[in-house]
């Protein structure tokens, strides 16, 4: 008994307390030797398992001192395994980036690819690249906001006035928005769309937004996309990349940029189907947390970008989509604003892109009003552009051959931008019978409609010509019956366009038109031609 109560305290120290005190107060010998031998068991099961361990921990560190010394020996011996060196530097730029780890994951599993595919293979080729392209996004990298203050909120919208002259609605719009990200933090989804003509500020205005919040501007044309555009193109195709979104928010550099989606409307040329599901995606606050482009395959966040969209007509756009934009119109710009714009923006840039100094290129008043008017008939201010692009050009040209700049008088644009290229039945220089201006709504602004009515001895008879559709067929039927009752009032017999055949001709005949407002236009005509009085012809 002392004997065994000897080894106890003596072998068994490393026993816990409790054991060592269960075999002393054991006083059956047969009992303590059975508990004795459990205890050792369990002792050395544990042993057992922490030599494994450190055996792996060991032969983990040995495998890596191996692999470092086995490149080294591969390099100094010039058999350096291009697949393995390539693989490793892949892993160590991996392990630097600041991804998500499902792109981590990702990572770890296309690298294993990799060191199983052979040197020089098309395989090897494409994970590269796929690699490449996951740590060009910007995982971790965004641009700061400016600071929620009175002074900051002043500074944006002095800053959309200083580049955009005119307007005045969509400026306010505009601020509204920016007012409520100052105040809140965030547009709560709001996807602001600018709707309206070509030409309008559109584009230049979302830019001027992403220049007052001090963040990147991504512009991206969907106009024509389908959904491998947009949304990229799965891995195993040939010559495969990610989408036009991701690829942006690469070049950018950054996750929060402003992310302008041009000529929305467009985008039905590309087929609707699958890419209006894509664009619903790409906007919802709730699904673009997560979204997956098809080359990638991993999830990236796009909640924190913030999404502008332009287009001409909202017709096209199916309403689901429609229903996720806020509408701020682009209305036409006037004369007035036109001829600002052109002083104060345009005229310096076409001397700029010329090289032009403010005095090689300059034009006297009635030399603009002259363009404006007689050189571009459009909502917009592209053909404005153009036409001062082109006298930049001709007043290069003068200060390289005779050392002398140009300056336009309106006696000169003939000669330097050729003839006007207004349409001259619209824009007629004298009162006209018959001839009456009317004012016509298209999805590229507002345009002039001209009407002209012929009466001749007839029947009683009314012929339309100049492709109009039914809406429009029925004004001319109400305006000739307000005719008919007033033709004593204007000294005519009741029945005098009983003895008339009348011709009403809208020109421009291959284009569609219709609607409800041209009765005053075609009345106006009919009394014209009855009455033989002429028309005003700078009013319509």
């Amino acid at each position: 008994m002392a004997a065994v109560g000897f080894n106890i305290q003596h072998d068994g120290s490393h026993l816990a307390y409790s054991d060592r005190a269960r075999l002393l107060g054991e006083s059956d010998v047969a009992r303590r030797l059975e508990l004795l031998a459990e205890l050792a068991a369990h002792e050395i099961a544990r042993a057992n398992v922490s030599t494994s361990l450190q055996g792996k921990v060991e032969e983990e560190l040995r495998r890596q001192l191996l692999k470092e010394q086995l490149g080294v020996i591969e390099r100094e011996l010039g058999l350096d395994d291009p697949v393995e060196s390539l693989a490793r530097e892949l892993e160590e730029r991996v392990a630097k980036a600041d991804l998500s780890e499902a792109a981590r994951r990702a990572c770890a599993r296309e690298l294993a690819h990799l060191r199983r595919s052979g040197p020089g293979s098309e395989e090897s080729s494409r994970i590269r690249n796929w690699i490449e392209w996951l740590l060009e996004l910007p995982w971790g990298a965004s641009t700061k906001d400016p600071e929620a203050s009175r002074h900051e909120f002043q500074r944006l919208v002095t800053a959309l006035d200083l580049t955009h002259t005119g307007l005045e609605d969509v400026k306010e719009r505009v601020a509204e928005f920016l007012a409520v990200r100052h105040l809140s933090g965030s547009s709560r989804g709001t996807v602001l769309c600018f709707l309206g003509p070509s030409g309008t500020g559109k584009t230049s205005m979302a830019r001027a937004v992403a220049e007052a919040l001090g963040r990147q501007f991504v512009h991206i044309h969907v106009g024509s996309s389908d959904e491998g555009e947009l949304r990229g193109r799965h891995l195993a195709h040939a010559g495969a990349v990610p989408g036009k979104l991701l690829s942006g928010l690469a070049r950018a550099g950054v996750r929060n940029p402003v992310v302008l989606l041009d000529e929305l409307d467009k985008l039905h040329l590309g087929g609707w189907s699958r890419a209006s599901s894509a664009l619903l995606e790409i906007l919802d606050p709730e699904q673009n947390r997560e979204f997956v482009d098809h080359y990638l395959g991993v999830p990236f966040d796009l909640s924190e970008c913030l999404f502008l969209v332009t287009a001409n007509d909202l017709e096209p756009v199916p309403e689901p989509l429609a229903d996720r934009l806020e509408i701020i119109p682009f209305g036409s710009y006037t004369e007035t604003e036109k001829l600002a714009i052109a002083r104060e923006h345009l005229l310096p840039r076409a001397r700029e892109v010329a090289g032009l100094g403010p005095r090689d290129l300059t034009l006297s008043r009635g030399a603009l009003v002259d363009v404006v008017r007689s050189y571009t008939a459009e909502p917009g201010v592209r053909a404005l552009q153009r036409c001062l692009d082109s006298l930049s050009r001709k007043a290069a040209v003068s200060l390289v051959r005779d050392g002398a700049g140009l300056h336009v008088e309106k006696s000169q644009l003939p000669v330097l931008l050729g003839s006007p290229n207004l349409d001259p039945f619209v824009h007629t220089s004298e009162a006209r019978i018959g001839v009456v201006c009317g004012l016509a709504w298209t999805n590229l602004g507002g345009a002039l409609l001209p009407i002209e009515a012929l009466a001749m001895p007839g029947a009683g008879r009314v012929q339309l010509t100049g492709s109009i559709g039914e809406v429009m067929r029925e004004s001319v039927q109400t305006a000739l019956s307000w005719v008919r009752m007033q033709l004593p009032r204007m000294g005519l017999e009741p029945d005098a366009l009983e003895r008339l055949d009348v011709h009403l001709h809208f020109p421009a005949g291959a284009i569609p038109k219709d609607g409800p407002s041209a009765g005053i236009a075609v009345a106006t005509s009919l009394v014209s031609v009855l009455t033989r009085t002429s028309v005003r012809h700078d009013v319509a």
